[in-house]
């Protein structure tokens, strides 16, 4: 019976720990929409295949071989966001990121002085 109660306990506290992780960055997600979107550097092309694109959502930023998954998001002046996540590449290696995100206009973006443009996703 004291195992049923402990294993009970555990998963009930697991549960909550899953659902407040789901409500922060949830939280958090709604911070930053402004910048969400499919970006592509201005020396490019919408629509070209190239490495200088990002395709940013709810759950992160995507990069040329690299997913994201977020771990916070901080507003940081009006159109200023700086996003940290947690990244793997292309050859499962993995890296934590803190990167700022302003929005220049409603379709310039700056990341860490980096211009890109707004696209529409491929």
């Amino acid at each position: 019976m004291m195992q049923l109660v402990r294993n009970s306990l555990n998963n009930a506290l697991l549960l909550a720990i899953v659902l407040w992780t789901h409500s922060t960055l949830a939280a958090a997600a709604e911070d930053f929409s402004p910048i969400h979107g499919y970006w592509q550097g201005t020396h490019t092309a919408c629509g070209t295949f190239s490495d200088d694109y990002v395709d940013i959502d709810v759950n992160g930023a995507q990069f040329f071989e690299s997913a994201c998954t977020l771990t916070s998001a901080t507003k940081e002046a009006e159109n200023a966001y700086t996003l940290k996540q947690q990244c793997e590449g292309f050859e499962e290696e993995t890296w934590e990121t803190s990167n700022r995100f302003t929005l220049t206009a409603a379709d310039s973006l700056d990341i860490d002085g980096q211009p890109m443009r707004r696209c529409e996703r491929p």
